[in-house]
């Protein structure tokens, strides 16, 4: 077993503060793979890194988060397990992307400027059904205190992940909130 967290730091809410979100990766079993003959995936020092690569086959994913590294790893990490991601760096404008491409399911930061993570899945609660108002959402959030789970399952998340996230966690919870 080979296990690993990567940490990805990013300027948030326009100050010099950083977010930060560690992906570990332990729970996965790994192999080493010769440079030439390397299947598809996430690799770490030349070892794959992915088991059941295709469990989120075909899913749209959108993930909104305003920290561009964290956005960009967790858009390589759904991929990775064959996911349509679909990203977006605000509320505002995850709210469009969900009109635009009907998403599978939604993975949404809770701490953003402008438009939170609260009141962005509120206003995708009052969209129609069929402009993905009813999509699966799931909080991934350093909000992790009882009171910040409960308001953002009022809000309308079906799910709540803290980060740090395992990465394991995070693919079940994708794939079995999805409506698969």
């Amino acid at each position: 077993m080979h296990s690993f967290a990567a940490r990805f730091c990013a300027k948030a809410h326009g100050k010099n503060s950083r977010s930060y979100l560690y992906y570990d990766m332990g729970k996965f079993r790994s192999r080493a793979c010769s440079m030439q003959q390397q299947p598809p995936g996430i690799y770490y020092q030349g070892i794959h890194m992915s088991s059941n690569a295709s469990a989120l086959s075909g899913l749209k994913v959108l993930i909104v988060d305003d920290a561009p590294d964290i956005l960009a790893v967790t858009k390589l990490i759904l991929t990775n397990y064959l996911a349509q991601v679909i990203t977006a760096t605000t509320g505002a404008e995850g709210l469009k992307q969900v009109q635009a491409h009907k998403p599978d399911v939604i993975v949404s930061d809770i701490g953003m400027p402008q438009m939170d993570g609260y009141q962005f899945i509120r206003e995708v609660r009052n969209l129609p059904a069929d402009n993905g108002g009813r999509t699966p959402a799931i909080a991934l959030t350093a909000f992790t205190r009882r009171e910040d789970r409960a308001k953002a399952f009022a809000a309308g998340f079906q799910k709540h992940l803290s980060k740090p996230v395992d990465l394991h966690a995070l693919i079940e919870t994708i794939a079995s909130i999805s409506a698969r």
